[in-house]
């Protein structure tokens, strides 16, 4: 909830005070289960996500030791390869416990809108909201943008962000990534112990949130625990535990927010419990005309599912995936895949229709009984899975690959090589799947300008017009992603823009026709004889 006078919070500009670059410490040139480089400490609460260029990014918790928690952030181009993986360790000013940073990949619909790494954090010691912001993950971290809002956070709790959670809020107008926290609310006459809330940052002007918090007048939601999120292209759907004294029962709380009908948490129409359990995730995805949403969580030792074919409006289950705890849902293309801890095993099953069934378990990890079995342990990505694990000295971050079929080939393109400053002009692109993914093309026209095109069918001709405004020769690349988040090799295509003539060419025919016996060749070239 918020009110109309004190809806926003601007932020304030935040600065590294140190950073160390962590490289692999060795490992053969392929591997089933690959070590994120890190630093002494104990590492938790992985994230992972993909940029727009390929790389697969893996944040986490590095604590240092009691009262000293960095953030960890490494990336790879070539994820199953060891040695390919580059990695930071980055303490802030302000404060020495940075804690539950996530990182996701964010792209606004408008050419001016933010395009790249989008995270958040906590400042556990001094009970702030912080935040950052990555255009190009191959630079060092003092180029990145740090900030965090000068308003309590006392008792944090949970802070997490997913991928391309761009929406517009309707009160102030702002338009930006959303993000999920936590944490004991007492500001404006409020005092709520494990408050849930979500934040709209603007990424336009200046970054100030309109932040919604959930008030309880609607439904009892707090003490909250273990939020997540789920994004569509105009609504997204909430989720976090709750505990019930009273009954003395942990509910999963189910909330829709789309910001055109309520963009409040509070009094948004869509919100109820949808089951009994802990530790919920939430994946939602789009199928024609049907919107599914998929939650699991545990119960009395189960890993179970409740789902919906119509997007909330009715729910279906539970269903029981799998003994186990701790589950990580995400919605790749048409398909779940759930990820979960058993007996200090990491296991990964996927489901076809949308969570009424599931598959045969894959066990992920290589090294039996190392997964370490605790809240926010595992991330799942259509990029890999990342894990904690134990059979170091330290608890460290691995990661693993998901098969989930090969990426798409280099994109032909097909256009004019020569061109005028102020024209328009039309390419062709088509790039073919090997498993018959729908694919979309990010562009980047070389002239510091980039466009996404939406999913298309494999091996289909997609036309994209683009319009340069300075005399150059330049180089288009273009890569073709398919709809599991696999992205293919890059084509490049070149144009030459001159000057553009056309306002001189009447005066020299005037000449010529001043002048009929000059340039006989030329004329005929013409067509003036």
């Amino acid at each position: 909830m918020v009110t109309n006078e004190e809806k926003t919070t601007d932020r304030i500009l935040n600065q590294v005070s140190s950073y160390k670059k962590v490289l692999p410490t060795g490992g053969s040139s392929r591997a089933e289960n690959i070590l994120i480089p890190s630093q002494e400490g104990d590492d938790r609460l992985p994230s992972i996500t993909k940029d727009k260029d390929g790389h697969t990014i893996v944040t986490w918790t590095n604590e240092q030791d009691i009262s000293t928690w960095n953030m960890g952030i490494a990336y790879s181009d070539d994820p199953e390869d060891p040695m390919s993986w580059i990695g930071w360790i980055i303490a802030l000013s302000g404060t020495t416990m940075v804690w539950y940073s996530d990182t996701a990949y964010v792209d606004g619909p408008d050419p001016e809108d933010f395009d790249g790494l989008y995270g958040v954090n906590f400042y556990y010691d001094v009970e702030q909201v912080g935040g950052y912001e990555i255009l190009d993950i191959t630079t060092d971290p003092s180029t990145w943008t740090y900030y965090y809002w000068d308003s309590p956070a006392g008792d944090q709790i949970c802070r997490m962000v997913e991928d391309e959670g761009f929406y517009d809020e309707p009160y102030y107008g702002h338009s930006g990534a959303i993000s999920m926290a936590i944490y004991h609310f007492t500001e404006l006459g409020f005092d709520i112990v494990a408050c849930p809330q979500y934040r709209n940052q603007d990424m336009i002007e200046g970054g100030s949130t309109t932040y919604f918090f959930d008030a309880q007048a609607n439904l009892q939601t707090a003490p909250a625990s273990d939020c997540d999120y789920a994004t569509l292209p105009d609504t997204f759907h909430l989720t976090w535990q709750y505990y019930n004294a009273t009954e003395d029962a942990d509910k999963i709380v189910w909330k829709k927010i789309d910001p055109a009908v309520e963009a409040d948490i509070e009094f948004t129409p869509w919100q109820e419990y949808v089951a009994f359990g802990t530790n919920p995730s939430i994946e939602a995805f789009e199928d024609g005309a049907n919107t599914h949403v998929a939650v699991v969580y545990v119960n009395e030792g189960n890993v179970e599912c409740v789902y919906s074919s119509d997007d909330g409006e009715t729910w279906e289950g539970p269903v029981t995936v799998a003994s186990g705890s701790y589950p990580a849902l995400r919605a790749i293309g048409k398909n779940l895949y759930c990820a979960y801890i058993d007996g200090g095993n990491l296991y990964l099953k996927i489901s076809e229709d949308g969570g009424m069934t599931w598959g045969a378990a894959e066990q992920i990890n290589d090294e039996p009984g190392t997964v370490v079995a605790e809240e926010n342990a595992v991330d799942i990505h259509a990029g890999g899975i990342a894990w904690v694990d134990e059979r170091g000295a330290d608890l460290d971050i691995y990661f693993a690959p998901l098969d989930i079929g090969d990426a798409p080939g280099a994109p032909t393109i097909d256009g004019p090589t020569n061109g005028n400053v102020g024209s328009s002009y039309t390419f062709t692109f088509n790039a073919v799947d090997p498993d018959n993914d729908d694919v979309r093309y990010h562009i980047d026209w070389g002239d510091g300008t980039t466009d996404s095109t939406g999913f298309e069918q494999s091996g289909v001709d997609i036309p994209f017009a683009h319009t340069w405004t300075s005399e150059a020769t330049y180089t288009i690349t273009a890569k073709a992603e398919d709809i599991y988040g696999k992205i293919g090799p890059e084509a490049t295509f070149t144009i030459t823009i001159p000057r553009d003539k056309t306002l001189y060419t009447p005066l020299f025919l005037r000449f010529l026709e001043n002048h009929p016996n000059m340039f006989p060749i030329l004329r005929y070239i013409l067509g003036l004889i």
